[in-house]
Formats: structure tokens, C-alpha cells, sequence
């Protein structure tokens, strides 16, 4: 193995954290499932980090990376909202993770596209997912009505022309 791959090995990591964290979310394991998540956006922000340190940045690495993100901060944290709380809303909490998964993988992929500035357009679904694990977390002080709401801003801004600053 080139120590080119070890990006990509990272990037799987992400990926495992999502997809572990869906099967959690299945399972009623609501707060391991919500620290999947954000475990998987420590791997996904040292990634790229680590692949310009290596010289390691490709194409394919970064189509890998917005696969695994739209698992990790599309699939897993609606998956995780539905289960926690939006599948007592019937079809509107159904509809509601689906404009969120469709509003991640939308913003995704005008992000491959898009060229490099010193702007985000939209808001990176990243954040999104780590913010809605992160009030699956502290659910106990939180109002019910916070997760549709959330959902919702949070889809309607990573399908946005808003700009949010690279940091």
C-alpha cells in the first residue's frame, strides 16, 4: 500500500461512521449513533489535511470524500432525526429527511463542480449532520420542536447561494 492511500483509508473511516451510525439509528442506540456521526466528522476534516500533507489529493479522492459525507452527514443524521423523533410527524418528518438528504447531496455535488474560492456556497453538510448529532446529544434540554425546525433551516441552507467562509 502507498502511504498516498492513507487519505482514502481515512475517508473510508468516515464512511464506516456513518453507515454504523444508521444501523445504530435502527437500533434505537440513538446516542452512539449520534457520536458515530460526530466521530466521522473528525475523519473527515483530518482527511483532506492529511492528503495535502502527503501531496495525496486527487479527483477520486475527493468524489470518495463527498460519497462518504453524504452518508455520514446525509443519510446517517436524517436517518438518526427520523427515528429520534420526526416519524412521529408521519409523512411530513418522512419528507422532511428526505429534502434534507436530497438538500446534502444536492450541495455536494455544486460543491465537486464548483471552483475553489475563499467561500463555501451553501452551507457544507458536514456541519449540517455534526450539528443535528450534536442536539440528538443534548436532547433532554431540548424543545421537540427544535429537530423539524432544524431539518429544515438546515436543508434550505445547504441548497442555498449563500456563502459561508472556509475555516
Amino acid at each position: 500500500m502507498s502511504i498516498k492511500q492513507i487519505p482514502n483509508i481515512v475517508t473510508f473511516l468516515n464512511l464506516l461512521c456513518g453507515a454504523a451510525s444508521i444501523i445504530c439509528a435502527f437500533e434505537g442506540k440513538y446516542h452512539i449513533s449520534a457520536g458515530l456521526i460526530l466521530i466521522g466528522s473528525c475523519f473527515d476534516y483530518i482527511d483532506g489535511k492529511i492528503a495535502c500533507k502527503l501531496a495525496a489529493v486527487t479527483h477520486f479522492g475527493k468524489e470518495l470524500d463527498s460519497l462518504a459525507d453524504l452518508v455520514s452527514f446525509g443519510v446517517a443524521p436524517a436517518m438518526l432525526a427520523y427515528a429520534v423523533i420526526l416519524d412521529d410527524l408521519g409523512l411530513k418528518g418522512a419528507v422532511l429527511v428526505l429534502v434534507y438528504v436530497m438538500s446534502g447531496a444536492f450541495r455536494l455535488a455544486r460543491f465537486n463542480v464548483e471552483i475553489r474560492t475563499a467561500h463555501f456556497t451553501g452551507l457544507p453538510i458536514p456541519v449540517a449532520g455534526a450539528i443535528i448529532a450534536a442536539a440528538i446529544l443534548l436532547s433532554n434540554p431540548l424543545p421537540v420542536w427544535i429537530y423539524p425546525v432544524l431539518v429544515a433551516i438546515f436543508s434550505a441552507l445547504m441548497a442555498s447561494r449563500i456563502k459561508f467562509l472556509r475555516i
